[in-house]
Parts: C-alpha cells; sequence; structure tokens
C-alpha cells in the first residue's frame, strides 16, 4: 500500500466515520469537525463524474466541509473539471514519511517530554488554542483526539504530548500509532511563539518517533502544507515527501 492508503486505514474511526470505495473514486466521510473528500482513483474520462457530483452536493446540502482532494499524479488532468464545478484550490497537503531503523540522538536541551493526562489536559489544550489560533475548529479537534485517548487498546493508541523546557511548556504534539498496520501519524504539531527557531519542533518530534520505534512502529509520518514551515522542519529530521494531494472545493 501507498502512504495515503496507510493514512486513510489508520483514520477509519477517527477523522474518518466511513470510506466508501467505488470503481473510480473514494469517498472519505467525517464528524463533523473534519473535512470530507472524494477522493478520483483514476483519469477523468473513466470518473464517475454524476455519482461523485451526487454526494458532494448531498453533504454540502448537510452543511458539511467536502472536498475534492486528488492526487499530483492526476491534477493536471481534473483541473478544467473542477473549474467548471466552480471549485478552487484550498491547499496542497504532502505526505511526509520516515522510515528509522535506530532511535534518534538529539540534544534535547533539558526539555521533558511529559504525556497528556487528565490533570494537565486543560495547560495542553489552552497551549493547542494558543499555537494554532488561526484554526477556528482547533478546540474541537483536541477534545475529539482525547476522547479518543479513552479508547486506547495495546495495538493501537491516541496520544498527547507536552515538551517541557525549564517548567514552560515549549511545544505540543500528538500521535497516533497502531502496531498492527506498523504506522505512527504525528499530527498538530507546533511550537508556542516565543519559543519558535529554538529546535523544540524537532525534538518533540524526535521524542516521538523514538517512542514509536521502541513500541515496534517503523514508518511514521506527518501531513503537512506543502513547503511550509513544518514540510521543511520534517525534512531536516529526514522525513521524505512520498506523495501529495490538492484539495479543491
Amino acid at each position: 500500500m501507498n502512504i495515503f492508503e496507510d493514512s486513510i486505514n489508520l483514520l477509519k474511526g477517527a477523522a474518518f466515520s466511513n470510506i466508501q470505495v467505488e470503481d473510480s473514486f473514494i469517498f472519505l466521510e467525517s464528524p463533523a469537525i473534519f473535512s470530507e473528500y472524494i477522493v478520483p482513483l483514476t483519469f477523468l474520462d473513466k470518473f464517475d463524474t454524476a455519482y461523485a457530483d451526487d454526494i458532494f452536493n448531498i453533504e454540502l446540502e448537510k452543511e458539511k466541509n467536502i472536498s475534492y482532494y486528488i492526487r499530483q499524479t492526476l491534477v493536471d488532468d481534473y483541473y478544467e473539471y473542477l473549474k467548471g464545478l466552480k471549485l478552487s484550490q484550498d491547499y496542497i497537503d504532502s505526505y511526509m514519511v520516515l522510515t528509522p531503523v535506530d532511535l534518534l540522538d538529539f540534544d534535547d536541551k533539558n526539555t521533558s517530554l511529559i504525556e497528556v493526562t487528565e490533570e494537565n489536559f486543560d495547560a495542553f489544550k489552552a497551549t493547542a488554542l494558543e499555537i494554532f489560533a488561526s484554526w477556528s475548529n482547533e478546540e474541537d479537534y483536541v477534545d475529539y483526539f482525547s476522547n479518543l485517548s479513552k479508547t486506547n487498546t495495546e495495538t493501537r493508541m491516541f496520544k498527547d504530548y507536552i515538551l517541557e523546557y525549564n517548567g514552560a511548556i515549549v511545544s505540543i504534539a500528538s500521535v497516533i500509532l497502531d502496531k498492527d498496520l506498523n504506522i505512527a501519524y504525528i499530527h498538530n504539531a507546533g511550537t508556542v511563539e516565543e519559543f519558535r527557531r529554538n529546535g523544540y519542533f524537532n525534538i518533540i518530534n524526535s521524542f516521538i518517533i523514538n517512542k514509536s520505534l521502541q513500541q515496534g512502529v517503523s514508518r511514521i509520518y506527518s501531513i503537512t502544507e506543502k513547503d511550509g514551515e513544518s514540510y521543511n522542519a520534517y525534512k531536516n529530521l529526514g522525513f521524505k515527501e512520498q506523495d501529495s494531494y490538492y484539495s479543491f472545493s
């Protein structure tokens, strides 16, 4: 499987409430706080435009946030079609993947990685809302994955982390880890503005990479905005862009 297929299998039951696979596309249905996606699997001449458009319009009527999500190898073929639907490009997701063999050796600068529990959840949430102040659904996002952590098993885990330096929270990150799928997804990772450009983003990600390896998971990925700050930070950690998808809505 490629990284996108692995990703939707990992996120089934979390970010995606249902995965509907058709001959020419996949419909990724989601809870209200997440976006939904129609993902073409073929070039346009074999794409079931009528059925896909029906789904798209039905979800719009439900006031769901739905997009066409086009793999980079198909985007040129679909551009005029999507333009005809009066859809425009929103963003480009880069799927950054790392397959480390050994634990990372890094300078932790006297930092501490702390797992989020009921006792420190409010501090984690307040920090997330500060870091991602421009994300309108961040509070719901944090609460949603915190609730999922109550369903953790030995093989499938949802965890949130805080990175502290001298008693202050400097960075946060979350991870979804599945031992059976041999994959971990780092998400909602960021650094408090006043502590940026001090290497803390790399440190918290390095901690999580090592924890994933210690759990027996050797494939780790994150989804970033193409060529954004996180994209370059993950590249510096050794992640490689394995695929990218263009969102149109």
